[in-house]
């Protein structure tokens, strides 16, 4: 039975009929009542006759696939726009951290110059230290004092070399 037929089945008139008469009631003034009884076909179409061999039938199995699918769709756009924000940020923080990443690298660069500078500084000192300007005698008792001296002061760190500094850099 085909779209035609049905609105020649008296049955079905009434019931169309009652059926806009109730929606009438529900639609704004301004809107036109033949908008909704082609709505009212549409939805006895996509009801009764998808399932029948009719002409018409391929309007309900459109809808048919829409309301089946339509929420699939919808879900992937949305989850689609969730990953693109998420996507997005990760490449916001990504900048930010290359950003970082290239200061750390100078500055390490900067450690880097100041270590190579100063490595050979504590070399250069205690040759300093070591050259002494009149020589000690390490054969006789100078020697053993100097010995006995370096060892308990030095080798043991009882020697107090900051021991004044402190005075000397509040005046």
């Amino acid at each position: 039975m085909n779209l035609l037929e049905l609105l020649h089945n008296e049955k079905v008139v009434k019931t169309l009929e009652k059926i806009d008469n109730d929606l009438k009631d529900l639609t704004e003034p301004s809107s036109d009542d033949k908008s909704i009884f082609l709505k009212v076909i549409l939805i006895v179409e996509t009801l009764f006759l998808q399932n029948k061999n009719s002409r018409t039938a391929n309007i309900g199995r459109f809808f048919s696939r829409y309301y089946d699918k339509q929420t699939d769709i919808d879900d992937i756009n949305e989850d689609i726009k969730m990953k693109t924000v998420k996507r997005d940020d990760i490449k916001f923080r990504l900048d930010d951290l290359s950003v970082e990443k290239e200061k750390l690298e100078y500055r390490l660069q900067e450690i880097n110059a100041e270590i190579d500078t100063k490595q050979w500084e504590p070399k250069r000192l205690q040759d300093w230290i070591d050259e002494a300007s009149f020589p000690i005698d390490n054969e006789g008792l100078e020697g053993f004092i100097f010995e006995k001296l370096k060892e308990e002061l030095i080798y043991n760190k009882k020697l107090n070399y900051n021991y004044g500094k402190e005075r000397d850099n509040e005046g």
